[in-house]
């Protein structure tokens, strides 16, 4: 979780109490436990001799309360979940890269929370108390000014699900009272403190506004075991104002997406991987079956396919292969659900057409993000010669040969590579990262002299930390299908942070400038090296 708050840090009153209920439970505990040591040792003493097992488990209970009145009390009445020592940010130095929290172990174990705080909250403006709260305005030095009534807020402070990278970060989209979008904040490194009873958790920090320089500060109260919230956003110019806002957590997912996916062949074949199907990989990496929606779950997006829209699809011209504007056409012909662009309103997943096809009109691309100006639709081309040794449909992932898992690696890579284009990634060499370890890099560029070899031996099917932090945290306009030119707001941080530093630098997406600035890139968008 995020930083332990010193004890010489402010709380509301209702905090303040919950802590002083807490510390006379924890008295009462220390007091039951001496009584229980002195039972045993009478135990032990009157007869001489080792005792009896229930004994034995009576001095395993005192052990273990022992240690956890010692834990809690050693951070001054305040656990983190993660186990990260007093005042740090959780478990680090694990081997992976600093800028990203995974569970303890990193092996894929379960998380020291029994009842992750993290996910996706929603919810409405407090109208409760003033008469302006309940005409949807928030309370101010000044009288009352407007404020958002419905907000949408992604808790990242801890483990979700085992395995999952943690950012240490809190963000939100607000909307109008129609589910019109309106604009994100984020809060980087916000403290968070939990409290021995372990269901409540308090957060603060402070926040900037994603695309324009307003800035403020958040505070939150979260229950693990309601799983509900009260959020207060304070802002200090251009008048100083505050909205509280009541919170439901809703999802462990930040945000989700469906779907559609038509193909040519006789029937659907969606990539599936075994991460131990080829032995180029990581020692460590655990044996599990990967597809596109366990990556994303991975990524903390929902990704559900659409059966219900997704259709077989004739080539109207079976003498040549697919061009970009045949890809284009058969997306505006079949692409059921598809929404107007940037309709999508709060609480909808948002829609995207993937395209199983068989070959592509130049014969060294695999893949490819065709949709450059919304990107609503990629495709994948099943002949290329990547995925000859595909393994048939009702093979078992566990049970493929090497060779076959190694085209279902290529497969799902692939596939991965041109969805995540879909939600505004560039290339890692588009950001001067040519050797990251990511979905969004190509095997073969990682290491010029071993190939894709080097890749494969040290890559951990994640996305860096700095997409994930665009995929979960980044404006809703900036990620999702539909809204706006491919590149024109992909963010070129290193971490979250500068993505903050930056955001005033970002040109409006479909933008004259940017596409001109974007040119290039566009051009070489479906060019070879096996994909865009």
């Amino acid at each position: 979780m995020g930083k332990g708050r010193g004890t010489g840090s402010s709380r509301p009153a209702h905090v303040e109490a919950a802590a002083s209920e807490i510390s006379r439970d924890i008295e009462g505990e220390r007091q039951a436990q001496r009584q229980e040591s002195q039972r045993l040792q009478q135990l032990e003493g009157s007869s001489g001799a080792r005792v009896d097992g229930g004994a034995d488990e009576l001095r395993a209970e005192i052990e273990r309360l022992r240690r956890q009145l010692a834990d809690a009390t050693a951070s001054g009445g305040t656990r983190t979940c993660g186990g990260g020592a007093k005042g740090g940010a959780g478990r680090r130095g694990t081997g992976v890269d600093p800028a990203v929290k995974q569970v303890p172990g990193d092996e894929g174990g379960g998380s020291d929370c029994e009842n992750p705080i993290s996910g996706l909250y929603e919810g409405t403006l407090n109208t409760k108390g003033s008469a302006a709260a309940k005409k949807g305005k928030s309370k101010t030095k000044g009288g009352e000014t407007s404020a958002p009534p419905r907000i949408v807020v992604r808790v990242d402070i801890d483990p979700v699900t085992p395995g999952a990278a943690v950012l240490d970060v809190v963000s939100a989209d607000l909307y109008d009272a129609d589910g019109a979008y309106l604009t994100t904040f984020v809060a980087t490194e916000p403290e968070a403190e939990q409290l021995p009873d372990g269901d409540t958790v308090f957060v603060e920090g402070a926040v900037a506004y994603l695309g324009d320089d307003r800035t403020g500060a958040l505070t939150l109260t979260l229950s693990r075991k309601d799983r509900t919230a009260e959020l207060t956003l304070r802002h200090a110019a251009p008048v100083a104002s505050a909205a509280t806002y009541t919170l439901k957590w809703t999802s462990p997912h930040f945000r989700s997406i469906a779907l559609e996916v038509d193909y040519t062949a006789e029937a659907l074949r969606l990539p599936a991987y075994h991460t131990h199907a080829d032995a180029t990989r990581p020692d460590d990496l655990p044996a599990r079956v990967l597809t596109p929606a366990a990556v994303f779950a991975d990524a903390g997006i929902e990704l559900v396919v659409d059966a219900v829209h997704s259709n077989r699809v004739r080539d109207p011209d079976t003498s040549s292969d697919w061009t970009e504007a045949e890809l284009k056409h058969a997306m505006d012909e079949h692409f059921a659900s598809k929404p107007s662009a940037g309709a999508c309103k709060q609480g909808e997943p948002w829609r995207l057409w993937a395209f199983v096809a068989d070959r592509f009109r130049d014969s060294r691309t695999a893949g490819l993000m065709f949709d450059n100006k919304a990107r609503f639709g990629f495709s994948v081309f099943l002949e290329h010669e990547w995925f000859a040794d595909l393994a048939p449909a009702d093979v078992d992932p566990a049970q493929q040969t090497p060779e076959q898992g190694r085209a279902a690696r290529l497969y799902l890579h692939t596939f991965v590579h041109e969805l995540g284009h879909a939600l505004n990634l560039q290339h890692v060499w588009d950001k001067s990262d040519e050797s990251a370890l990511s979905w969004m890099n190509y095997p073969w560029r990682y290491n010029l002299e071993h190939g894709a070899n080097a890749y494969f031996h040290d890559f951990r099917f994640t996305f860096s930390p700095a997409e994930l932090a665009f995929l979960r945290h980044g404006r809703r306009d900036w990620v999702m299908p539909g809204s706006g030119h491919w590149a024109a707001d992909a963010s070129p941080a290193a971490d979250l942070h500068d993505l903050l530093v930056d955001a005033e630098d970002f040109v409006p997406a479909g933008s004259k400038a940017s596409r001109k600035a974007k040119k290039k890139q566009l051009k070489e968008a479906g060019s070879g090296g096996g994909g865009g």
